[in-house]
């Protein structure tokens, strides 16, 4: 067992990466070329683990196109329960009759403090809401 998060989130399934950013591209086809992850930040009480950021290239079409996802936006909608594994709602999500409803859910689920305690949060910025 691997206790650094690092070297979990390095050992993640190809395939499953490639579900993950293929519908962040909104295109089937797309084909990872490339990929790394980084820490991105590991402020904030409700951010103990860090935020994590899998970012490259891959192409579709011809052309080549920079991608990135942030690992804990994942967790956080209950897409990936805490050791990676991908969950139900993740499935839900991945549908184009399920997906909509899927991200709604998450995101309700995910930062329904931020959301009850101020109704105009989807119109702040990052640093507003921090």
């Amino acid at each position: 067992m691997v206790d650094n998060p690092l070297s979990k989130l390095q050992a993640i399934d190809l395939a499953i990466l490639t579900d993950v950013v293929r519908q962040d591209q909104r295109s089937p086809a797309f084909e990872i070329t490339e990929w790394s992850i980084n820490r991105l930040s590991d402020k904030g009480v409700s951010n103990p683990d860090g935020l994590w950021v899998y970012n490259g290239s891959g192409h579709v079409d011809g052309a080549t196109r920079p991608w990135s996802v942030v690992v804990k936006v994942l967790k956080q909608l209950r897409f990936l329960s805490t050791d990676g594994t991908p969950t139900a709602r993740y499935n839900q999500f991945r549908s184009k009759v399920t997906g909509g409803s899927a991200l709604a859910d998450g995101l309700r689920e995910g930062w329904s403090d931020v959301f009850l305690s101020d109704q105009k949060a989807p119109d702040k910025t990052v640093t507003e809401l921090t």
